[in-house]
């Protein structure tokens, strides 16, 4: 994670394919959040350990990690797994922005990730939001920044609305 962090550090974001990132790090599929929020877009079935713990997760789903937590993708095929991470700062540019990142969703003591279903419930949504950021990564690099940001606000309030209505952790 080495590259990813900073990346982080210098721009306050990284997106990047799972695959890529297991490639740079020596094929290792063991990473840590370090002091950064992560939001995995998955659109695969994923079985990921956390803080030695095993999930699964159903492709088309988000998973909302907070900082300083160790994960571990187990037997899976990551080329359709994509990680945001992003440091608060990055995000917080308003006191809306502020009140999403200080919610149970990242800082959850009963469970170290939040899973959320998008509203459509399907795997299309994800499929789009990955498309979205990484057309505007090659074509428009000047927006880039923009649609990371507001893919972030999207997949927080998204998430915000499972673990009050649904909670599913």
């Amino acid at each position: 994670m080495i590259e990813l962090s900073s990346r982080i550090f210098n721009d306050g974001f990284s997106f990047n394919c799972f695959s890529q990132i297991i490639q740079r790090n020596n094929y290792t599929s063991t990473f840590t959040t370090l002091q950064f929020n992560s939001i995995l877009l998955t659109i695969d079935d994923l079985q990921i350990k956390v803080n030695n713990k095993l999930y699964h997760v159903d492709g088309g789903n988000t998973v909302l990690l907070g900082p300083q937590k160790t994960i571990e993708l187990v037997n899976n095929d990551t080329k359709n797994l994509y990680i945001i991470a992003f440091s608060p700062t990055f995000y917080k540019n308003s006191t809306k922005d502020n009140m999403l990142l200080n919610l149970e969703i990242f800082s959850n003591d009963r469970c170290h990730i939040v899973v959320a279903s998008h509203f459509c419930n399907d795997k299309h949504s994800t499929l789009l939001a990955i498309e979205r950021l990484l057309k505007f990564s090659i074509k428009d690099t000047s927006l880039f920044r923009s649609v990371v940001h507001n893919t972030i606000e999207s997949l927080l309030l998204n998430a915000y609305y499972y673990t009050i209505y649904h909670k599913k952790y």
